[in-house]
């Protein structure tokens, strides 16, 4: 086998021709895919830092959130808990018996000429009456300040009561001292007085 003389020329141009083609291989099976791969990691880099951007802003958001709903539930828990102290207190319709023995009992306290008592139940219903109710009237015979210190011992009790109409009638015939009659409102509950297991 012969070895071929190439002259320094055609050497030149050989390996000029050489590098070309690695070159033109190396540009287009490397540095093109590499090019393309680097600028759609930058989009991607870019697109995920906006991403961020708004789940960074989301997370604030839904914290925010969060600590208000707490907040809320906190205030309904706590306004759950005082309606179901109210109710308690609240006479019932099966158990009236302790609200009008107090009632009487404030009476004699303050010396007052006790008539009548007549407790009348009203139903709810939509339209006024929201919730299920008693209405109390209260006759006696008592002058101006035994009705006064009266008022005062029932606004003091922990009776959850209401003084709806009062009237003073005299009859200098009948008594010396005027007939009071006080109307008194209540709302009533199913469940006062059951306690929770």
């Amino acid at each position: 086998m012969a070895i071929i003389r190439l002259s320094r020329n055609l050497q030149i141009v050989v390996f000029i021709a050489g590098l070309v083609i690695m070159w033109h291989f190396y540009n287009r099976l490397i540095y093109k895919p590499m090019v393309r791969k680097v600028k759609m990691l930058a989009q991607e880099k870019i697109q995920l830092a906006e991403e961020l951007k708004l789940l960074s802003v989301g997370s604030g958001e839904l914290e925010r959130n969060q600590e208000m709903y707490r907040r809320q539930f906190e205030e309904l828990s706590s306004l759950e808990q005082s309606i179901d102290e109210i109710e308690a207190a609240l006479p019932s319709r099966k158990n009236m018996a302790p609200l009008l023995a107090q009632l009487t009992s404030e009476l004699e306290n303050v010396k007052g000429q006790f008539v009548s008592i007549e407790p009348t139940f009203k139903k709810a219903d939509e339209e006024a009456n929201l919730y299920d109710s008693a209405e109390i009237k209260t006759q006696f015979y008592a002058d101006y300040a035994q009705v006064i210190e009266y008022l005062k011992k029932i606004e003091s009790s922990n009776l959850l009561i209401a003084v709806k109409a009062l009237e003073m009638v005299l009859d200098s015939d009948v008594s010396k001292k005027p007939l009071v009659t006080i109307e008194f409102m209540t709302l009533i509950s199913e469940r006062a007085g059951v306690k929770e297991e």
